[in-house]
């Protein structure tokens, strides 16, 4: 049983393709967290969705707090230095979530990642 699981398991990652309409990321400039329409606020009372296709950077130094989630369709950028706390229900990552950190581990992460509630997310 254990070996049938494990076939289907590598299967399905087998099956992955990305999003076609992702294809232009590698050319396409990122726009800052406030450029895509998302500065202002820390508290997101609506999931957040970075849209397939576009690329935004999260540029703000902040604990972010998303109570309906965050789904990047697209590419959200986290960039080396960056520093954030994200609280959310869940991170749905269909397209690409690329964070880069050289900071040596000394158990105050610069990005932190917090999921909040009690109930499934489907």
């Amino acid at each position: 049983l254990l070996f049938l699981s494990t076939l289907a398991t590598v299967a399905a990652v087998d099956d992955f393709v990305p999003l076609g309409c992702n294809s232009v990321l590698p050319s396409k400039t990122c726009k800052t967290w406030t450029e895509a329409g998302l500065g202002g606020v820390t508290t997101y009372s609506t999931e957040v969705k970075i849209p397939c296709g576009e690329c935004v950077k999260l540029d703000v130094s902040d604990q972010l707090t998303f109570t309906e989630g965050l789904t990047i369709l697209g590419k959200l950028v986290i960039e080396d230095g960056q520093t954030v706390d994200l609280i959310t229900k869940f991170v749905r990552v269909e397209g690409e979530l690329d964070i880069t950190s050289s900071k040596p581990v000394n158990g105050v992460p610069d990005v932190k990642i917090t999921l909040i509630g009690t109930s499934d997310v489907t």
